[in-house]
């Protein structure tokens, strides 16, 4: 059973770090149009001609949704760090 207190520190844990999870997936979110581009001008820069083509008809249709898969991949493992309370592991020693 967990006393007022510690309740308490949890609420103002999530309450300050659902702040940052919200301005973690605004900012990278922002970004994906820039990578967006730079990868279509990279590809176009390094790869040769024919293999450019192909690769610039893969990515501009695929290259959104594979960037937006990354952002929610990363805001995922982001709240899977928060989620872990070092302080339940120190309380079950304590005991």
């Amino acid at each position: 059973m967990l006393r007022g207190s510690e309740v308490l520190k949890k609420v103002i844990f999530w309450l300050e770090n659902t702040y940052y999870i919200i301005e973690l997936f605004l900012y990278e979110l922002a970004l994906v149009p820039f990578i967006y581009l730079r990868h279509i001008a990279l590809i176009i820069k390094v790869a040769e001609l024919k293999n450019a083509i192909w690769l610039e008809a893969l990515w501009i249709p695929i290259g959104p949704f594979f960037l937006i898969y990354g952002v929610c991949k990363d805001i995922y493992f982001y709240f899977k760090i928060l989620c872990d309370f070092k302080e339940d592991d120190d309380a079950f020693l304590i005991k």
